[in-house]
């Protein structure tokens, strides 16, 4: 191949990734206004999405299982099972989905906060300067996480209303780099 064609090639496959990068950050765009207008909507769409992602791995796992003509293994169909219960259920519940994940993190807040408190009260004990900011610090954590657990849906929406401004900037980012690049 001569290099005209080398180039003509190049050139067609950088058209093609600035085609794709577009299609991308408005994709982006679209999705980020819908995760902050429709929070709640969209988190439950994404586990339900999941379930059947996981729907389909177990019913994939099962066929392999029973194709087996001789011996079969039977951590396929374990895997496949517990796949399809857990599909199951994020289809059909996916607000306790949601709520579980917040409830975790809130339990995680509350002991790390308390455990750092306890060791931020030692160390006021023991004198050290700056003591008092970790005990504040440490309660504010364990107050969050109280927080957390009292409002599991609120922290979900949240979250997700972050990934959607997230979505939203780096998307609108992208389509005006792209267009600098253009300019230049």
């Amino acid at each position: 191949m001569n290099s005209k064609n080398q180039r003509n090639s190049f050139n067609e496959q950088m058209r093609d990734l600035v085609k794709n990068k577009i299609v991308i950050a408005i994709a982006g765009i679209i999705f980020g206004f819908i995760l902050i207008i429709h929070a709640a909507a969209a988190v439950d769409a994404l586990v339900r999405i999941l379930g059947w992602i996981l729907l389909v791995s177990a019913a994939a796992y099962l066929a392999k299982y029973f194709a087996q003509k001789e011996e079969r293994e039977t951590s396929l169909m374990v895997l496949g099972i517990i796949l399809a219960v857990t599909g199951i259920f994020f289809v059909i519940r996916p607000d306790a989905i949601v709520n579980l994940f917040p409830l975790i993190m809130g339990i995680d807040l509350i002991i790390a906060g308390i455990s750092d408190l306890v060791n931020a009260v030692s160390l006021d004990k023991a004198g050290v300067q700056g003591a008092k900011a970790f005990i504040v610090m440490s309660a504010v954590v364990t107050i969050l996480g109280i927080i957390v657990l009292l409002h599991p849906g609120a922290v979900a929406d949240m979250i997700v209303t972050v990934m959607g401004i997230s979505l939203l900037i780096n998307g609108t980012l992208d389509l005006i780099m792209l267009a600098a690049n253009k300019a230049d």
